[in-house]
């Protein structure tokens, strides 16, 4: 009878035993599932920012681009107003040589 006692004890320790690492498994695999769900996340995450940086490159590329363009043509525009103001200095000097003939 005692030994029957002891058995049911040890039994009874062992499907206590045994429900306690149950759950800690229980909990292992769900911190897993968790775990695995939050790197998804953040490989998206990732993903979204690279994509957003690369579009963001693009635009800045464009506006430089363009920047650069309208500086090129405003150059080109201040070279020709020297020009222009090279030749009404000359048309300036005929004029004045001009007046002092027939002063």
């Amino acid at each position: 009878r005692h030994r029957y006692e002891e058995l049911l004890a040890k039994i009874s320790q062992c499907e206590a035993e045994k429900l306690r690492k149950w759950k800690e498994i229980h909990a292992l695999v769900s911190n897993k599932a968790e775990m695995q769900a939050q790197e998804e996340f953040l490989g998206d995450l990732r993903r979204h920012q690279l994509s957003s940086a690369k579009d963001r490159t693009v635009q800045l590329a464009g506006t430089i681009s363009e920047a650069a363009k309208l500086a090129n043509k405003s150059s080109k525009r201040v070279k020709e107003l020297d020009q222009v103001k090279a030749r009404v200095n000359e048309a300036l000097e005929l004029v004045e040589g001009i007046t002092s003939l027939l002063c």
